[in-house]
């Protein structure tokens, strides 16, 4: 697929194949993805017998299913958005009897991959488990720092990357909540302070504390009932040190 160097598409059979080094992973029609494997093994591939959806990059897949309660539940913030966007209406009588049916699913989970990232924060701070408190949020207000932490070589300054690009991947994977604080230490790897010791301490607490979180997809509506939401959250130079802006994007 042209932009997806990893990821090929079968016309006939309409199926999807992500390929990463020896990881396969296979996504179409049921009746056509066994088709698809023997094509592979007549090219001359020797694969192994395909399995169902597991650990794939690290990363643990498992289909599930959801009523149309649960779906409504999961969706409870952005309807109001998506209602609102005149992209859509609430659905009518006739919608809610034709799709009563439970909705295919998949739920994303890294929860042990999650626990070694903190593990390895402990280790190299050297810092009990019981040091991480309970936290509601990933990020620490600036204004909550003293001005003397961002001058003063913090402690971490030696092995903060080790720690930060351990839980990027992560991050990108299922827990997006993490990506923005995660690219916020990260970009201060080079001129680490007490400051970033202080945001990632801050950053690994919250991850402790929900580490039960994971990710699910799903879709359950028919293709000409979905829209597409974006939105941005931009700032105008709001760090404290350096005046940048984001885009929000």
């Amino acid at each position: 697929m042209l932009g997806w160097e990893c990821v090929f598409y079968h016309v006939e059979l309409q199926v999807i194949l992500s390929v990463y080094v020896d990881n396969f992973k296979m996504a179409g029609k049921k009746e056509n993805l066994s088709k698809a494997w023997k094509l592979m093994g007549k090219a001359g591939l020797k694969l192994d017998a395909p399995q169902p959806f597991g650990d794939y990059l690290g990363c643990g897949q498992a289909p599930i299913a959801l009523s149309k309660e649960q779906a409504k539940e999961r969706l409870q913030h952005i309807d109001p958005i998506r209602i609102g966007s005149g992209g859509c209406s609430e659905p009518d009588g006739s919608a809610d009897k034709k799709k009563n049916h439970p909705i295919r699913a998949i739920r994303y989970d890294m929860r042990g991959f999650l626990i070694q990232c903190i593990e390895k924060y402990l280790e190299l701070t050297k810092l009990a488990k019981d040091k991480l408190k309970p936290v509601a949020t990933p990020s620490i207000d600036d204004h909550q720092i003293s001005p003397e932490d961002f001058e003063e070589r913090g402690d971490l300054a030696s092995c903060a990357a080790k720690i930060v690009m351990n839980i990027l991947y992560g991050a990108r994977f299922l827990r997006y909540d993490l990506l923005w604080p995660l690219a916020s230490v990260a970009r201060q790897i080079s001129k680490w302070n007490k400051a970033s010791d202080r945001r990632l301490h801050r950053l690994v607490s919250y991850l402790n504390t929900t580490i039960d979180y994971s990710l699910e997809s799903f879709v359950g509506d028919d293709p000409e009932d979905c829209v597409v939401l974006e939105y941005c959250d931009a700032s105008f130079a709001d760090d404290i040190r350096e005046s940048k802006s984001t885009s929000g994007c």
